[in-house]
């Protein structure tokens, strides 16, 4: 899959009282963490981490590689919904939807933010 457009990156980011949600779709178990596209239909931002579906361990390494790809302290990273699942609802406090625009274009080299 190529680089997503500015348009699908802004479409994950919604605005919340204390910073921003973001709708994840995770895969656990995989051999490289990071991120790795986003579903335009679903909306939501796909990553990999490496951690297995047990005991919290994938969840934690999402809330470590949320907290680093967008610069704000993993306390800083809550999940709202979606605490077993594969589709997780995220919360991240104290960034502006533009600031994660700029963070997310950054890691997707994706032209100009």
């Amino acid at each position: 899959m190529g680089k997503p457009s500015e348009k699908d990156i802004a479409s994950v980011l919604h605005a919340s009282k204390a910073g921003i949600v973001v709708d994840l779709e995770v895969s656990p178990g995989s051999r490289k963490a990071g991120l790795s596209s986003i579903n335009p239909w679903r909306k939501t931002l796909c990553i990999s981490v490496k951690a297995p579906p047990r005991k919290g361990e994938a969840n934690k390494e999402v809330m470590e590689l949320i907290s680093e790809m967008f610069g704000v302290p993993t306390n800083n990273v809550s999940i709202l919904a979606g605490a077993t699942s594969s589709t997780k609802r995220v919360e991240i406090d104290g960034i502006t939807v533009e600031q994660a625009k700029k963070a997310l274009v950054a890691a997707f080299g994706t032209g100009d933010a």
